[in-house]
């Protein structure tokens, strides 16, 4: 049994990704595991309170791009 990972993210490539790992899967008797990664680009600055509203706005701006109702 073999482990696969897969990437998970909304592009053009993700259904190709899901049905190669699916073959694989399938043919290896693996498991397949998916996971979505989400880029943070790095905040420079002192503060730190400015630095946490700007993560929060940029994943939140993430999820939304994300969500399948949009």
């Amino acid at each position: 049994m073999k482990n696969i990972l897969v990437l998970a993210h909304d592009d053009e490539g993700q259904e190709a990704r899901l049905q190669a790992a699916l073959d694989l899967g399938r043919a290896l008797t693996g498991h397949i595991t998916c996971l979505d990664v989400t880029y943070i680009p790095p905040i420079l600055g002192n503060d730190y309170s400015e630095a946490g509203y700007a993560m929060a706005a940029v994943l939140a701006d993430e999820t939304t791009r994300e969500s399948p109702t949009r």
